[in-house]
């Protein structure tokens, strides 16, 4: 039988109203003309392929800034709608859990209307199937929360949680969870640290952590840091390894300042990119140009880098166990305009990792083709041999926001896409990995002729969903001989076999494998003389 499970998605900022996001894509001279997403080759993992792309939303109103979750090969999808032209928004819950796509209003209290802060974060505890949701929201005329939003296993929402208050909580927040303990990281200036002294920051990193009983106090992770010229820290990114240890990196002065609770506490922050260049705000304080993800002692950290060359990559780097930071090694295929990247997801397990971002075009990118749009990249495998994946099935998609999830080894990816039949309408589509260990079912006909020889025909099924058949194999034997191989990675299906005088009786059998390596069983034909 075959397990299923994953999923592929695609990233651009988005903007709280139609203007805003136009005036942002001005401002980074990113254009907003369709193109068409550009095929990738296709990479295999052995027994993993992706399924075709899902529509994933009511296609009634635009649906921003996804995030995303898989638990026992479902998906979970946190969505923002802005309700016209008002400051205010609302979150949308889309799931596939009954069988097919279903979104319902999830909370009226959706994050502020403002391009900093219109975002959510989603996570899952896959030893408790407990869903968690946090965003920053308005909750009255003076006053910023940090919601937290919980699902228990029987599909029932609760909260908000305000697990932090002030009468202003800037930027994005982040959340994980696993082994029934769940963390929260956002950026506030209010919360006092441990080091703190005359230096004065725009925002430090605090993280609250919830025991499965109650939320923490938040804890200022960064007050230790004395580089005078940190003004401040912005958009925090925590990832959790199997052994529930978290991760968390955080930008300051257009470098990456890294933390971790490997010891049992947060360790102090360590700066480790050197003049890195991450792209910060331009105007905004929106940040979605790196990533963090863990797995079996390894963490991965990947980022944007511009500089005004122009040169825009996405990079990696990796510690293990603690150890020293890689080098950060390119994995973005080169582009000849040296195109924006941003919107960066990143995901790992058991040493697979999945990273994505969305690649923009015209205006910045410096052509005249008059086409264009920003177009999602995934890329997949082992570090420092990551393949790149085939993009969203479709033309003329012009995507802005996207998210990685996985659930085990299989990864799943949300995104968000105009098109030119739903102009002006950003809609949730869906992709997820397969795990296919089942080989095709292979059918074989013979027929004797004394003037021709023996006629073979064969064919194969691959059981759905598959990842198709890719070659046959054919054999033959003389009597109770050995098998022989007659084809071997074949694509054909047929064959005229010469056969010898004097009544030998031949036997012939076939077998298919499929795209991902798994071979069915042999089809053998009766004896035939």
């Amino acid at each position: 039988m075959k397990a299923s499970d994953a999923v592929q998605v695609a990233n651009r900022p988005i903007l709280g109203t139609r203007a805003m996001r136009h005036t942002f894509l001005v401002c980074c001279a990113i254009a907003t003309l369709f193109l068409s997403l550009l095929p990738l080759h296709r990479a295999h993992a052995s027994g993993v392929f992706w399924l075709p792309t899902q529509q994933a939303s009511d296609s009634s109103f635009d649906h921003l800034n996804p995030v995303l979750a898989a638990y026992k090969n479902h998906a979970y999808v946190l969505s923002v709608r802005v309700n016209g032209s008002t400051a205010v928004t609302s979150v949308f819950f889309s799931t596939d859990e009954s069988g097919k796509w279903t979104t319902v209003l999830m909370s009226p209290k959706g994050p502020a209307d403002t391009y900093s802060r219109e975002f959510t974060t989603l996570a899952v505890d896959a030893t408790t199937g407990r869903l968690y949701a946090a965003w920053v929201y308005r909750k009255n005329a003076d006053t910023d929360a940090l919601g937290v939003w919980m699902r228990d296993p029987s599909g029932q929402w609760s909260g908000p949680t305000d697990v932090a208050t002030a009468g202003s909580l800037v930027g994005q927040p982040s959340i994980v969870a696993g082994n029934g303990k769940a963390y929260a990281a956002f950026i506030s200036s209010t919360n006092s640290g441990a080091c703190d002294d005359s230096l004065s920051r725009d925002g430090d990193v605090q993280v609250t952590a919830y025991d499965g009983a109650s939320w923490s106090a938040a804890q200022n992770v960064t007050s230790c840091v004395s580089d005078s010229t940190v003004a401040g820290f912005s958009t925090p990114r925590l990832a959790l390894d199997e052994s529930g240890h978290a991760y968390l990196i955080a930008a300051a002065n257009n470098d990456l300042w890294y933390a971790d609770t490997s010891s049992g506490t947060w360790s102090d922050p360590a700066q480790i990119t050197r003049g890195a260049n991450i792209p910060e705000s331009v105007g905004t304080a929106l940040l979605t140009f790196y990533g963090v993800a863990a797995s079996n002692g390894t963490t991965y950290v990947t980022y944007a880098r511009h500089t005004d060359a122009p040169r825009d990559d996405v990079l990696l780097m990796s510690s293990t166990s603690g150890g020293a930071w890689s080098a950060a090694s390119q994995i973005s295929p080169a582009d000849a305009q040296d195109c924006p990247k941003f919107g960066l997801s990143i995901v790992a397990n058991a040493g697979r990792i999945g990273v994505s971002y969305l690649r923009a075009h015209t205006g910045y990118c410096h052509t005249s083709s008059g086409v264009g749009g920003d177009v999602p990249f995934l890329l997949t495998g082992a570090s420092g041999h990551l393949a790149a994946v085939g993009s969203l099935e479709g033309a003329n998609a012009d995507c802005f926001a996207s998210f990685l999830a996985h659930e085990g080894n299989l990864f799943r990816f949300v995104t968000t896409c105009d098109s030119p039949s739903t102009i002006g309408k950003g809609q949730l589509s869906f992709k997820s990995e397969f795990l296919d260990t089942v080989g095709p079912i292979a059918h074989l006909s013979v027929r004797g002729h004394a003037s021709s020889g023996i006629q073979l025909h064969w064919s194969a099924k691959d059981p759905q969903p598959g990842s198709g058949v890719a070659f046959f194999e054919l054999q033959r034997r003389a009597g109770q001989g050995a098998w022989k191989t007659v084809l071997k990675s074949t694509t054909t299906h047929a064959l005229s076999y010469p056969a010898s005088s004097g009544g030998t009786r031949y036997g012939f059998r076939v077998r298919a494998i499929d795209h991902v390596a798994n071979w069915g069983a042999w089809t053998p034909s009766t004896p035939v003389r």
